[in-house]
């Protein structure tokens, strides 16, 4: 039973992630010019906030906009979307973490990849002011699914080696009389 609720909450995380980030992407496609420009500073950008700026970049290449135009990136998108399932089956799949974590990283990839069979390269859009590096939700899903199924391939080891930290949770349950208070002899409660 627990591993149809894991799978249920990979599922229903991957869809998330897949829907917000192509809801943005989509958003930014419509909605800004697409940056042509060497330099991010020089693009078009809405302002979120003092710290967060929407773009329009496209990407062909490697994450962080490397060795653009290889076809090389899409087999490998592909690869790691395959594989991201095989590693799961090392996780507690019955912690909601590790569901979670397969969750985000299979949504980020499927994101990426499905704009790179679509329109020939990833659509990143957020970054910050003073910093050259533009990302999309797919590659912060990514990162954080990747760290949070790391940290689970730790406390599963520690598990394993019988050398676990993990805090014991101890329930305390209080009884309450709920009957009337009985007087006794004296009139006395």
């Amino acid at each position: 039973m627990r591993t149809v609720t894991a799978a249920t909450g990979a599922v229903i995380t991957t869809a998330l992630v897949m829907l917000f980030d192509q809801s943005l992407k989509q958003g930014v496609r419509h909605g800004i010019s697409l940056c042509q420009g060497e330099h991010v500073a020089d693009c078009e950008q809405i302002a979120i906030g003092p710290w967060l700026r929407l773009v329009s970049v496209e990407n062909a290449g490697s994450p962080l906009g490397f060795a653009q135009g290889l076809d090389l990136w899409t087999v490998q998108a592909i690869v790691s979307l395959l594989l991201i399932p095989l590693y799961g089956r090392w996780l507690d799949r019955g912690r909601p973490s590790a569901a979670i974590a397969i969750g985000l990283q299979i949504g980020g990839a499927a994101s990426n990849l499905l704009d790179r069979l679509l329109i020939g390269g990833v659509i990143d859009y957020a970054t910050v002011p003073g910093v050259p590096l533009v990302i999309n939700a797919a590659d912060v899903a990514l990162v954080v699914g990747a760290l949070i199924a790391a940290r689970e391939l730790h406390l599963g080891s520690q598990r394993i080696a019988g050398t676990t930290q993990e805090p014991v949770v101890r329930r305390t349950t209080f009884r309450r009389d709920v009957s009337p208070r009985r007087q006794d002899l004296t009139g006395e409660s």
